[in-house]
């Protein structure tokens, strides 16, 4: 349940709204207005810095720039043995059409898959196990039938049917990519933490990173409030928090 909490603070706007909250509890409780009043700014000023585009590029910055730079060795074009293409998410829930079941993470993780396959003609390990709103639905099943829908071969593509977090995908593909050449199709984002994993098991590593979140300027800018900032911040946070876990855990 920690975990879960910590996980729903790590959004700027869910942080505001708690923040909302406890000025409620308070000025219904004790009619503290300095109190509620610092409340209710810090909310709306953490909000409002967090909404801005130029906060979440300075958040991203040094995680999607060490992306770019691990992307440069993909210009070894020589073939990899595999493509490790690492699970992101599928809705099992509602009625709608199959494509729509798809996070846009999966989408571009799953067709630039499809595409390094055309170009390297190289075999598929997809990760991913029971982690979906139905525990029943596997991803690496449902990734593998999106890629055969997309015409890569059934036998080029095998599946770990494991992994409910990055360290665990990464387990569960390791009997297969210990000491090969490989190339990762990961969130921009994911990147230094994938590696850092795989560093473990094989030093052959190029990464295809897609799913940027922003353009990697870093000239300061205004604009107006936006949605997408505060997603593109809860992602760089949720990040950077699982960075340092994963060092203090190492």
């Amino acid at each position: 349940m920690f975990k879960t909490l910590i996980i729903e603070l790590i959004s700027p706007l869910q942080l505001s709204f708690f923040l909302i909250l406890i000025a409620a509890v308070v000025h219904y409780i004790s009619r503290n207005k300095k109190t509620t009043c610092i409340l209710v700014c810090t909310s709306l000023i953490w909000l409002l810095i967090w909404s801005q585009p130029y906060s979440a590029d300075l958040l991203l910055y040094s995680l999607e720039r060490n992306a770019k730079a691990k992307s440069d060795q993909f210009i070894d074009r020589r073939s990899p043995d595999y493509i490790l293409v690492l699970a992101c998410y599928y809705n099992t829930e509602g009625n709608v059409p199959e494509v729509s079941r798809w996070s846009n993470c999966s989408l571009q993780r799953l067709v630039q898959t499809a595409i390094l396959y055309r170009q390297t003609k190289s075999k598929i390990i997809i990760t991913g196990g029971h982690f979906l709103e139905n525990e029943y639905v596997n991803y690496s099943q449902k990734a593998k039938a999106f890629l055969i829908s997309l015409g890569v071969p059934k036998d080029e593509i095998i599946t770990t049917n494991k992994g409910t977090n990055t360290h665990e995908e990464i387990m569960s593909a390791s009997q297969h990519v210990n000491d090969k050449y490989l190339i990762v199709v990961t969130t921009a984002t994911h990147v230094l933490r994938v590696s850092n994993e795989l560093n473990k098991i094989t030093k052959k590593v190029a990464f295809f990173p897609v799913d940027y979140h922003s353009a990697g300027e870093l000239t300061p800018y205004l604009s107006m409030p936006s949605i997408t900032a505060l997603e593109a911040s809860r992602s760089a946070f949720y990040e950077h928090l699982a960075l340092v876990k994963q060092h203090f855990s190492q």
